[in-house]
């Protein structure tokens, strides 16, 4: 967020599932969960990062296979009304390689 102001993302969206949430990680009694955000805060002249075991953007119900090295489109909808869209690639799952 290069603005002087907080923003949140509050959307997220791609066309290769059937659902996209905004999730993070919560320590549950000693068992790691994931669960829905309804937004992520980026602070101003701040960023957020995203990425597996902490915020993420989770895509649910895949339309479509995806293979390593693909990228899918993601757009992130702000709270301002701006929208954002970038090109993740995909990678395997941690702890998912050989």
């Amino acid at each position: 967020n290069t603005g002087d102001k907080d923003v949140k993302v509050v959307k997220a969206d791609n066309p290769v599932s059937k659902a996209t949430e905004l999730h993070t990680h919560i320590n549950d009694g000693g068992v790691m969960k994931m669960r829905p955000v309804q937004a992520i805060e980026i602070k101003a002249k701040g960023e957020a990062v995203l990425k597996p075991g902490s915020l993420h953007v989770m895509m649910i119900d895949l339309k479509v296979p995806m293979k390593e090295g693909d990228s899918v489109p993601i757009t992130l909808t702000f709270d301002d009304g701006s929208v954002l869209t970038l090109k993740a690639p995909v990678r395997p799952m941690q702890g998912m390689r050989p």
